[in-house]
Parts: C-alpha cells; sequence; structure tokens
C-alpha cells in the first residue's frame, strides 16, 4: 500500500542568540518548542493502475521541539533591509495512530515525524525615527 501525508500547519515559538562578527551580519542559534498538523493518509494499492483501499490514517497533530542557526545580513545601502537565512530541524514526539476503519480493534502504526526546512527571506525592519524616550 501507498499513500501520501502533508503537512497542513505549524507553529513555533522560542529564542535566538547571536553574535555579531560584522558590524552587518549577525550568526545565531534558534531552539524551541514547536506544533504541526499533519492531514489525513488515504492508502492505495501499489498496482498499476492504482485502486483505493478503504485504510486510512485520521489527520493528527504532533509536538516537539526545533533548533536551528543562520544568519541576518544588514543591506549596506539599505539600512532598514536585512536578508536571513535560517536551518531549521523540528523533531516531534512519536505516536501510535490507529488505522480507520479498524481503531477498534488496536490496529495502529508508529509514527515519527522530523521536518527540517532551510528559508531564506528580505525583511523589512520599521524604525519610527528611533527610539522611545520619555521627556518631562
Amino acid at each position: 500500500m501507498t499513500g501520501q501525508e502533508k503537512e497542513t500547519g505549524a507553529w513555533a515559538a522560542g529564542l535566538r542568540l547571536g553574535y555579531l562578527p560584522y558590524p552587518n551580519l549577525m550568526t545565531f542559534v534558534s531552539g524551541g518548542w514547536t506544533e504541526a498538523r499533519f492531514g489525513a493518509v488515504n492508502f492505495s494499492t501499489n498496482a498499476v493502475p492504482s485502486v483505493a483501499t478503504p485504510f486510512s490514517l485520521p489527520a493528527t497533530t504532533y509536538s516537539g521541539g526545533f533548533i536551528g542557526g543562520g544568519y541576518e545580513y544588514r543591506l549596506p545601502w539599505f539600512q532598514s533591509l536585512t536578508w536571513k537565512t535560517e536551518y531549521r530541524f523540528n523533531f516531534y514526539r512519536a505516536q501510535d495512530v490507529d488505522y480507520l476503519p479498524l481503531a477498534a480493534t488496536g490496529t495502529a502504526t508508529h509514527m515519527e515525524k522530523d521536518v527540517q526546512t532551510v528559508t531564506t527571506s528580505l525583511v523589512w525592519r520599521f524604525n519610527f525615527g528611533g527610539p522611545v524616550v520619555a521627556r518631562y
């Protein structure tokens, strides 16, 4: 049998610790907590042509942690614009997920999830006239 699973949503909360080796370049490591939702899996046969089976796995939410690192470079010709690239490894707690329609029989599969991502982006930093200063 074969089936495809897709991540349908995720969130993360964590910290970033950085170092400035040069005035316009910050390197950093990050880590924290994450959660992701994976959609349902509908199975079909491996034969040609593929035939749908009655078996499936329900959509499932996994929680775990993440660790990563990257850099953020402030563009010298436009100080409010930075270029950021980050690698992140998300690891989730394993779960036993019941096959449908066999859930009442205790038939399950052991699912272990890891997700690796590399992102790069241009970031605009809003700075409306500098820091706020209280005056009396």
